[in-house]
């Protein structure tokens, strides 16, 4: 009998150790449970602060949008503000129009103006004297002159022009020449300028006819360079 009661006693010990370790891990489960959920609810807290506070910002901004008074739209009467003008006013711009008070281009703006040209050099030698001059005529003789041989260079034959082609009116064109070329003459290192062309040419294309007044190549020359 003693045994059997020393044995009970043991088991209901070792049952109320149990227990009080079950409650003890319980506690400590849920004091964990409890502080995460506290944690959880202030940061839901803070959000909700949060917004409350973004929402009234925004309510104050839409209220200020709203009291902000409108301009009042006031239609006007248009008013006319083109210039009347009588005959007399009329005829006075039509007398300086055609009095020319109203500027023209200058002629210089409504001419074509080409340069041309080129620069030549010329070298010769001449085994026998030939006739003076730009032209060779004839050659003398030995018995003439003898070892008369020569060598000569010469530039005179550089060319330069200008063409001006003008206005056309009335299917007549107008045009001009201006050339030179340094075969005027002088010494044999110091050539003069000769004018080969200068002249002024009104051409009707459609009936195949122009005048030309100026200088310019004779229409027959044997000496035409």
């Amino acid at each position: 009998m003693q045994q059997r009661k020393e044995g009970f006693t043991m088991k209901s010990t070792v049952v109320l150790i149990s227990m009080v370790l079950l409650a003890v891990t319980a506690g400590i489960c849920r004091a964990d449970t409890t502080s995460e959920q506290a944690r959880e609810n202030a940061e839901l807290r803070q959000r909700v602060e949060l917004l409350e506070k973004e929402l009234a910002e925004l309510k104050k901004i839409v209220m200020q949008q709203a009291e902000i008074p409108k301009p009042e739209s006031k239609t006007e009467p248009k008013t006319d503000i083109t210039p009347k003008l009588n005959e007399t006013d009329l005829e006075k711009i039509a007398a300086m129009v055609y009095s020319g008070n109203i500027k023209k281009k200058p002629v210089w703006s409504n001419l074509d103006i080409q340069l041309y040209g080129y620069l030549k050099l010329d070298a010769a030698y001449d085994s026998s004297r030939t006739a003076t001059g730009n032209y060779v005529k004839w050659v003398d003789s030995e018995n003439t002159n003898k070892n008369d041989n020569e060598f000569n260079m010469t530039a005179n034959e550089t060319r330069l022009g200008m063409m001006i082609t003008g206005p056309e009116d009335n299917g007549v064109k107008t045009s001009g020449r201006v050339e030179i070329d340094f075969f005027g003459g002088g010494a044999e290192n110091k050539s003069r300028i000769m004018m080969r062309h200068v002249y002024l040419k009104i051409d009707w294309p459609d009936e195949r006819f122009s005048i030309i007044a100026g200088q310019t190549s004779d229409v027959i020359s044997p000496l035409n360079p």
